[in-house]
């Protein structure tokens, strides 16, 4: 007699014989292994796959691959098969005498790093989990970014309160341009969606094949990690006016940069408060995790913030806009001395209506200045 956990039932056998497997558990000193790697294990002691289906035998690390029980119990055809498989992964490296890297790393702005005016800063070496940062505090050197260690996440570029790290391809005035384009009519009206490359991203597009039905007021723009979003690309946007901001990232247990996600949450929590403290209603502002495969999920959860911008009204989103905006203005004032932010700003501001004040005007307004 036995539990059917699939059917929810008890059921009975007639055997000769029966023979119990033996349990599986992780090799002793497993977790530790894992954080020497930096790959991440679950919570008996294997170690996790960057994705389960995108990369099933590769670690967010890159070079190293996973085969047979190292991930979690296995038969011997499984194992056989995930190791040719992780052998024929790792022949790719092997193979080549250089290997390319995506362009989209992590750079310091020597000019803006504290530590090269004798300050002690690690928040970029903290943040980071592959140990691409050269972090020296209080040496008088600027932190160095490792790019053949940098997987181009970007959580280090927003975890740094000197705005002294971009990342190419993803840079400050280049997100801020898209921030401007997608807002530039009716922003009251909109939900603005951070999205990430991984699994969020592929969880919108997958709610379209799907056809699931859901407002056309979304406008997405797109990081490679959630750990990316600046909490300054959340004000610039409810600045502008927008209805709703959303940032959305893989499940934290499935993050494609091991903890980017979590920085996200950390990050956007603590802004939440200061949202709220400011006059922008709780409901306006929301973090979720959006998986490959929940379509589904994404349109209920745009469809949710359109039903809240809808209860709001037009009418109550403009007021709170309008009272937070000095606050806004006060805690955005560092952003444009970002390089390459100004000129994007400058471009972005020449394209919308006329009759909308430009940052720079704003600001001079809210600070009482000329």
């Amino acid at each position: 007699r036995v539990d059917n956990v699939g059917l929810g039932r008890q059921m009975e056998y007639e055997f000769e014989m029966v023979g119990l497997s033996t349990a599986a558990i992780a090799s002793e000193g497993s977790i530790d292994l894992g954080r020497t790697l930096t790959v991440p294990t679950d919570t008996h002691g294997f170690f996790l796959e960057s994705h389960p289906k995108l990369k099933p035998l590769d670690t967010p690390t890159e070079g190293i691959y996973l085969a047979g029980s190292a991930q979690g119990p296995k038969d011997i055809p499984q194992s056989v098969g995930q190791g040719s498989g992780a052998a024929g992964r790792a022949a790719r490296v092997l193979s080549h005498a250089e290997w390319e890297i995506d362009p989209i790393v992590a750079y310091v702005y020597p000019e803006r790093c504290i530590n090269a005016k004798g300050g002690k800063c690690d928040f970029c070496y903290r943040a980071c989990p592959y140990g691409a940062v050269d972090n020296r505090p209080g040496s008088g050197e600027p932190t160095r970014i490792i790019e053949a260690k940098c997987h181009g996440c970007g959580t280090c570029v927003a975890e740094c309160p000197h705005n002294a790290i971009t990342q190419q391809h993803f840079t400050d005035g280049q997100i801020l341009a898209q921030i401007h384009a997608l807002l530039r009519d009716k922003p009251e009206e909109k939900v603005l969606a951070f999205i990430c490359r991984w699994c969020s991203g592929m969880g919108a597009d997958n709610a379209g094949t799907s056809h699931f039905e859901y407002p056309a007021n979304t406008r997405n723009i797109l990081v490679m990690c959630a750990g990316r979003v600046d909490k300054d690309f959340v004000l610039e946007a409810f600045r502008l006016g927008a209805g709703a901001v959303l940032v959305s990232g893989c499940h934290p247990q499935d993050c494609h940069y091991i903890d980017g996600r979590q920085h996200a949450q950390e990050r956007m929590d603590k802004l939440a408060i200061q949202l709220e403290r400011v006059g922008i209603s709780p409901q306006r502002f929301k973090i979720d995790s959006v998986s490959a495969t929940e379509g589904a999920k994404w349109a209920r959860i745009m469809r949710e913030m359109s039903e809240a911008i809808e209860n709001l009204t037009i009418d109550n989103i403009v007021a709170e806009n309008e009272t937070a905006l000095p606050h806004l203005m006060r805690s955005l004032r560092r952003t444009y001395e970002v390089p390459g932010v100004a000129e994007s700003m400058k471009l972005s501001e020449a394209a919308r209506l006329q009759g909308i004040d430009t940052p720079i005007r704003q600001m001079a307004h809210a600070t009482g200045g000329n």
